[in-house]
């Protein structure tokens, strides 16, 4: 028994390390190659490359090994050394592949060649070695271990258990604690310890595998290729194909439903993980009970075909359930149900599969190293043809449709009549899970995906008078977008990435990316070169394409179909900022095009998603940022997407520590609320005049938007301003900067607004961020004289849009304080949940049209308060409060306030009776709001009078 516990100990810390470093790769590529789909998937090639060149070579050489566990242990320290050396080189090796790179940057074949040349160049050594760790190790420990498939079966099992243990330490606890060089001593000291156990070993039984060990040592050498071996091999390249394939199309699905962060990316892998090593160590435990248990390969593979089917048309009951549980454990419901039944099929079926390729050709790594060759080179195709061809041109649906017949391919490829009926209960089992894949493949339920599984988390958006204009589904994401109507008219369009809101066009959105590029024009006297990196639903780049002293205006994002589906948005192509000649459009990953093009640039402006997600928080590094100051020109300026509300403070301030040892004349500003904007601005810089920083108001279409957006002169958008370097440095103090080396200085783990605001309120203060303004040495240098001096009154129109766009308060508050402020009466209709474009479309609609609408009562409402007209718009909001289906507490304040203000009491009283009596469950708790509500207005009309 200790013969057995030893190899598996040894095989587990190997399947740990080969995971951590997988990981680290993986990582360390995406700042070398890109993390595009494309690049990521010619990385996985060269990995998976690497694993089947190995095996191959073990297949073919492996009976010449008389000291295997020998021999392990030196791949083993192979794998230790050329790992970590991967590990420190990758960084280094940027500058050197750069230089090829360039001149490839608008050739995508050559380049995506040359990709993969220098992917599987790099790690050719470490992932062969890898490839051959199990056909070496199955031999040593077939010497002791009379039953292949027992052997086989549990190799396998302990080696992926450890590939589980490697995801969750490197994920929860490694690359946070030790940084990637660190994490990746820490796998290379995994190996060290796998290769001292099994040279201890060597050492003292040093054992040598004779010929009477091996059963028919030359049986490779006269082996004659016949069909039942080719087709053996066949199913192991299409088991292997279609896991990979299956576990692709599985992540794009349940990202549907979960929040694409690191943990969830790791949690996923670690399930599929954990269900093969399950399936191994199982198909181990049926060995021991019937040593012909490969016999079962037909039924096995008919049920990984009827789980698919069945766990995709039952996910919705699945997730419902889930739903009443936190996050992270209805993600692992979730993504539990819907992979590991498969994922542990298929480790079952490798390991019977081994047996069976045994049986053809007896001699231990010839037929576990031909069936690794052959499943990893699978595996690779699989992982290419998910992600680059099934998903982009069937669909997740159809795919996984195929996906099931592809195991029923298996199924009829491994059947055969004389060894699948020879008994009544083969006959039993194998008619009755043949008919059942049948059946599922007929009852595939088509339609599914877009009828519910594409709604399923939109949730209360559904209850908007929204409707999907465009649906895409591509190599990265799952694309929707939606019209929000007013009045049967476009109000505004909503972009979903994976089922989660990536941006909108309404007038709140608008603000904030388009004074990405309001403030650098207005900064940048004589700006011409744009780059845009990350399109989003196009709000920024049509800033920029209005912006008409711009020459040439660059876009780069990773994703097609963001820019594909984009014209679902602007119908009219004058109107459509891709349309526009100036532009050029880059499909590529933002880090490696600044990192390959030689371009330089005025304007550098960035809104790449929020760095929560998985790989992004290097679009928020050091380095990353160096790389954009080297491509911007002299004088150049550069804004950059904060998400502050979304990270925790320790976490905004690592990312502004970064920002600012890069840029020495960088600034904090807010694009609305706590959407905060970094900006950068590269030596030499130069005062700005009065009428340069000024121009913009004076273009009639762009005027006309500023207006719109709430910018009505140059001091509003000046009074954006938050803290210039010297007082961010105060801040941050005792910060760490985002490095590539700590990426998890940013954790994978979302925040609750309501936990974070409070102190970051509390920095952007509008009196403290004015008085920074005033004094700020930087702004004096730059900003016109007459502007920094004026700007200042206008920062106190920061407290109401803070509040009204993060819902700090209710609306009748937000209300109370723009009528008592003479500055804030212009955010009236903000305060109401209103604006100037669904006035307009209110005004130009048909009275009957608006009495369709519960919306439309909404911002009639607000119209009439901003005439004056407090009983009218009273009058409006009971209209809407009955077309409603739900309850609004915030219709019920507003009447009685409006009433209550134009001298009605009573009324006002009887209208929080109302609300007190719509039904008897939490009774006293309305009460006690209605209470709290005459308590504060009471105060509020004393204080005015």
């Amino acid at each position: 028994m200790q013969t057995k516990k030893i190899p598996c100990f040894i095989f587990f810390l190997s399947g740990a390390a080969a995971l951590i470093f997988e990981s680290l790769w993986f990582r360390l590529a995406g700042l070398t190659f890109g993390n595009s789909v494309v690049a990521a998937a010619v990385v996985m090639a060269g990995f998976m490359g690497g694993l089947g060149l190995g095996s191959g070579l073990i297949a073919f050489l492996g009976h010449k090994i008389n000291f295997p566990m020998r021999f392990y242990a030196l791949l083993e320290c192979a794998i230790a050394v050329s790992g970590i050396a991967l590990v420190f080189a990758f960084p280094h090796l940027t500058q050197i592949f750069v230089n090829v790179f360039c001149s490839l940057l608008e050739k995508p074949l050559q380049l995506n060649l040359v990709r993969t040349v220098f992917a599987v160049g790099l790690m050719v050594v470490p992932a062969a070695a890898m490839g051959a760790t199990l056909p070496v190790l199955i031999k040593a420990l077939y010497a002791k271990e009379e039953n292949f498939g027992r052997a086989l079966g549990l190799l396998y099992g302990w080696n992926t258990l450890g590939a589980v243990a490697g995801v969750l330490l490197n994920e929860l606890f490694l690359i946070k604690w030790f940084g990637i060089q660190g994490t990746g001593i820490f796998a290379a000291f995994c190996n060290i310890i796998s290769a001292g156990i099994a040279w201890t070993v060597f050492q003292k039984s040093k054992t040598r595998i004779s010929k009477q060990n091996i059963t028919n040592d030359n049986g490779l050498k006269k082996l004659i290729v016949n069909f039942s071996f080719m087709k053996l091999l066949m199913a192991g390249f299409l088991s292997g194909m279609s896991m990979l394939a299956l576990e692709v199309v599985w992540f794009r699905f349940l990202l549907l439903f979960m929040y694409g962060h690191s943990w969830n990316f790791a949690m996923m892998l670690a399930i599929v993980l954990a269900g093969i090593s399950c399936g191994g160590l199982i198909a181990c435990r049926l060995f021991s009970v019937e040593k012909d248990s490969h016999e079962f390969l037909v039924p096995v593979a008919a049920l990984s075909g009827i789980f698919i089917v069945v766990l995709y048309s039952q996910f919705d009951a699945v997730y419902y359930v889930a739903g009443i549980t936190n996050e992270y454990t209805a993600g692992i419901i979730c993504a539990g149900y819907m992979m590991f039944p498969v994922s542990l099929l298929s480790g079952m079926i490798f390991t019977m599969l081994g047996r069976a390729l045994y049986q053809q050709i007896p001699v231990e790594t010839a037929s576990s190293g031909l069936l690794t060759l052959f499943n990893t080179v699978g595996a690779m195709c699989g992982a290419l043809c998910g992600g680059l061809l099934l998903l982009p041109r069937l669909g997740i649906e159809k795919s996984f449709a195929l996906l099931a017949f592809f195991y029923g391919a298996i199924m009829v490829l491994l059947f055969e009549w004389k060894a699948h009926f020879s008994s009544r209960r083969k006959l039993l089992i194998n008619c009755s899970l043949m008919g059942l894949f049948l059946f599922c493949q007929l009852i595939f339920p088509y339609g599914k995906m877009e009828k519910t599984f594409l709604t399923l988390k939109l949730g209360e958006f559904y209850e908007k008078e929204a409707k999907r204009i465009g649906f895409y589904e591509g190599e990265s994401e799952t694309i929707q977008y939606f019209q929000v109507g007013l009045c049967g008219r476009p109000y505004y369009y909503e972009q979903f990435t994976n089922s989660f809101p990536m941006g909108n066009t309404s007038v709140n959105n608008r603000r904030f990316a388009k004074s990405f590029v309001f403030l650098p024009v207005a900064m940048h006297p004589q700006a011409e070169d744009a780059l845009l990196i990350a399109y989003g639903c196009g709000s920024t780049a049509k800033a920029l394409t209005d912006t008409k002293s711009l020459k040439n205006i660059s876009v780069v994002d990773i994703s097609k179909g963001i820019i594909r589906t984009s014209k679902a948005i602007y119908n009219n192509p004058k109107d459509d900022p891709i349309a526009d000649p100036r532009v050029k459009v880059y499909i590529e990953d933002a880090r490696f095009f600044l990192q390959t093009t030689r371009e330089q640039f005025d304007i550098i402006t960035g809104e790449p998603p929020p760095p929560k997600g998985s790989g992004l928080a290097n679009l928020y590094s050091e380095e990353y940022f160096q790389l954009i100051y080297e491509r911007l020109k002299p004088g150049g300026v550069v804004t950059y997407y904060l998400p502050s509300y979304r990270l925790e403070v320790c976490e905004t301030k690592a990312v502004l520590k970064a920002f600012s040892n890069v840029f020495e004349n960088c600034s904090l500003w807010t694009g609305m609320g706590f959407e905060w904007m970094m900006v950068g601005i590269k030596e030499p810089y130069v005062k700005v005049s009065q009428e340069l920083f000024s121009r913009q108001w004076h273009i009639p279409d762009v005027r006309g938007e500023l207006t719109t957006l709430g910018f009505d002169s140059p001091e509003e958008i000046s009074a954006c301003f938050i803290a210039d370097r010297e007082r961010i440095l105060s801040w941050i103090k005792d910060s760490e900067p985002l490095k590539d080396n700590f990426p998890y200085r940013i954790s994978p783990y979302l925040v609750k607004e309501e936990d974070v605001i409070a102190e970051y309120g509390e920095f952007m203060n509008p009196e403290k961020a004015a008085d920074n303004f005033t004094a700020s040495r930087q702004i004096k240098a730059i900003w016109p004289q007459q502007l920094h001096y004026s700007a200042k009154e206008f920062f106190k129109t920061n407290t109401i849009i803070n509040s009204i766009f993060h819902n700090l308060q209710p609306w009748v508050k937000n209300l109370d304080y723009c009528l008592a402020e003479p500055f804030a009466r212009k955010y009236i209709l903000w305060a109401l949940v209103s604006d100037a474009d669904a006035q307009k479309i209110i005004s130009e609609s048909r009275v009957d049209k608006q009495e369709e609408y519960a919306d439309a009562y909404k911002h009639l409402a607000a119209k009439a308060i901003l005439d004056g007209k407090y009983i009218q718009a009273e009058n409006y909001y009971r209209l809407a409060k009955e077309k409603e289906n739900k309850i609004n507490y915030n219709y019920y304040y507003l009447r009685m306030y409006l009433l209550a203000s134009e001298g009605k009491r009573a009324q006002a009283e009887l209208a929080g009776e109302e609300f007190i009596n719509l039904f008897e469950a939490q009774k006293n708790t309305r009460e006690m709001l209605i209470s709290g509500f005459w308590a504060w207005y009471d105060k509020a009309a004393a204080h005015k009078y």
